[in-house]
């Protein structure tokens, strides 16, 4: 199988009562780990534990499971993969100046991953340590300040796509790849026959590209978003009709997860691998277009002004009028899109193929209209032009 997440664990407890030169005596004074995507499983059992610093530094600490995750049942411990040190505490003086950083020992890690295999209260005692000795009288608070990724991880989440609620589950493992399955509470009383299911990964920036699939392997959308402590949120487009919809889904631990653990993914179509050869072949495409559409720009202005008759009427004509007007706007949103795509937003590309059937009628609409423009029309051309030529010089 594959990987889990990171998780952030912020326990901030106090060093209460000197009980001599190697040990010390402390309190939590919380039990609830800040942030992090374990921190909705796994909370601190409050009771007393005591800081040692004999040859090493130390502290045995409880921890006990809030609710269980059955992708943790469904693998054995050795599928469960921590990436670098899981967990770790800094000592810090009375000052807030840190002292030192405790790990977690090597010989917890099973004890956590059999913890997150257990059911809800189910309790284990972890080790924290150091490899230097620390002088306790300069000790006077204990936080829990950092922690690397555990995979595989699994999040269940709800909100909308649009105005429709939706419920979602999915799965990420070690490899950034992602698995999961959603479905519309309209359809709710369906079962599973209303899941839609997604494959996708995570690439820079928490940017999460998952592709949605009917079970029967179409390809029918995709979503586009940033992923954070808070949820999932970004735009979803249905491959269909090239509808778009934002979509803003929250992190909710209470959710029970979808079952889409029987699954076989591999079904679903290479999407990933061959990902980047499409998106920089779309880009190509869009490249071209865009020159195109430059290109046009230029031989219209100069076809308005070889065409333009200067004894003609300036009062323009309503189409000529309507025409432009269309023009402008159709301008406005290709240098929209355009930088959309130059900043490396690939979901613009769905647009492209409509722009360019619209800059083809735009093309024919001028050429019709060729020597009926009037002063004005050719000064607002002129400027409709030189917008889409000053937009494609800045983005060179």
């Amino acid at each position: 199988m594959k990987k889990f997440t990171p998780f952030c664990l912020a326990l901030i407890a106090l060093l209460l009562v000197s009980c001599g030169e190697k040990s010390k005596q402390l309190t939590p004074q919380s039990t609830e780990f800040k942030g992090g995507s374990l921190s909705h499983l796994v909370e601190l059992v409050s009771a007393p534990y005591t800081l040692y610093s004999d040859d090493i530094t130390h502290v045995n600490v409880q921890l006990r499971l809030k609710s269980s995750s059955p992708i943790f049942s469904d693998i054995s411990i050795e599928e469960i993969e921590l990436e670098g040190t899981p967990l770790e505490l800094s000592l810090y003086d009375a000052g807030g100046n840190e002292v030192e950083e405790l790990h977690l020992g090597q010989g917890s890690y099973d004890v956590l991953k059999k913890l997150l295999q257990g059911s809800a209260g189910d309790i284990a005692e972890v080790v924290f340590t150091s490899d230097d000795k620390v002088k306790l009288k300069s000790v006077a608070s204990l936080t829990a300040d950092d922690a690397n990724a555990v995979y595989p991880m699994m999040y269940t989440l709800e909100g909308g796509i649009g105005n429709n609620p939706v419920v979602m589950t999915f799965v990420e493992f070690s490899d950034n790849e992602i698995h999961g399955a959603y479905y519309y509470k309209k359809y709710a009383r369906m079962g599973t026959k209303a899941y839609l299911y997604l494959k996708g990964d995570r690439r820079d920036n928490n940017v999460l590209e998952i592709a949605e699939y009917t079970i029967d392997g179409y390809n029918s959308g995709s979503f586009v978003g940033k992923f954070s402590s808070k949820g999932y949120k970004g735009e979803f487009v249905a491959n269909m009709n090239l509808k778009r919809h934002t979509f803003d889904l929250k992190l909710n631990n209470q959710l029970q997860p979808l079952d889409f653990l029987a699954i076989d993914f591999d079904r679903f179509g290479d999407y990933l691998s061959h990902y980047e050869d499409v998106y920089l072949e779309a880009l190509e495409e869009a490249e071209e277009a865009w020159e195109e559409a430059v290109e046009k720009a230029e031989e219209a202005w100069e076809d308005a002004v070889e065409g333009y008759d200067s004894d003609s009427d300036d009062a323009s004509s309503g189409s000529i009028s309507e025409l432009l007007d269309e023009y402008e706007d159709f301008v406005d949103e290709y240098i929209k899109v355009a930088k959309k795509v130059a900043k490396g937003d690939s979901s613009a590309l769905l647009n492209y193929p409509k722009l360019m059937q619209e800059a083809a009628e735009y093309a024919e609409k001028a050429e019709k209209c060729k020597g009926d423009m009037t002063a004005k029309d050719l000064q607002r051309l002129q400027k409709i032009s030189q917008k889409m030529m000053k937009a494609a010089e800045e983005m060179e």
